[in-house]
């Protein structure tokens, strides 16, 4: 009885052991919920490790579209948040690359959005302009227009396109520069995805 006994209690703490998983944590934390309830609170900042806050922007079909709707998906876990204007090279260059980083990490719950801030003569883009280009360069992703100008705070507009990788559990800026650098935003993406 007593062998019985030790042999059951050996059993149960090598089951125990063994729901404490990896041992390896992710700094992004994992929501397996369909859908998260309204958007994190303040304080919001501009910068790296600060968190971002719900801009508001235009849809391709002219409706308001804010960041709120890419939180409330439980199933994304990193935002992909890009600027473009019409003007920009490197912002054209720089669609079939994210298009492409898209389709890779999409299942494993990345977001993009693209914002789309001035039309090629320097104006302010409008929904048409967000259509316009998502249809252009088959993007499958969120194309917005930034007519008012919410993501300029966030870096200099001169220098679009500005790309910022945010933790959407929490909303938080992980990563935020100009230009594009396909090497750090992959090893980001294959390190948290």
């Amino acid at each position: 009885m007593k062998v019985r006994l030790l042999f059951l209690y050996v059993l149960w703490s090598m089951a125990l052991m063994s729901c404490g998983g990896s041992g390896e944590e992710s700094d992004v934390t994992e929501d397996v919920a369909t859908t998260r309830e309204g958007y994190p609170a303040g304080p919001y900042g501009l910068t790296e490790n600060s968190k971002l806050a719900n801009e508001s922007f235009l849809g391709v079909d002219g409706e308001a579209f804010d960041l709120q709707s890419i939180y409330a998906q439980g199933g994304n876990r990193l935002l992909l948040l890009s600027t473009s204007a019409g003007w920009c090279t490197v912002c054209i260059e720089e669609q079939p690359k994210i298009q492409a980083l898209y389709d890779q990490y999409k299942g494993k719950g990345l977001a993009v959005v693209v914002a789309i801030i001035e039309d090629a003569n320097y104006l302010p883009a409008q929904a048409t302009h967000a259509a316009d280009w998502k249809s252009k360069y088959d993007l499958t992703f969120d194309v917005v227009a930034d007519s008012d100008g919410a993501l300029a705070a966030y870096y200099d507009p001169q220098l679009t396109p500005m790309n910022m990788i945010v933790d959407v559990s929490s909303m938080k800026i992980l990563w935020l520069t100009t230009g594009w650098d396909q090497s750090t935003v992959e090893a980001i993406l294959s390190s948290k995805l």
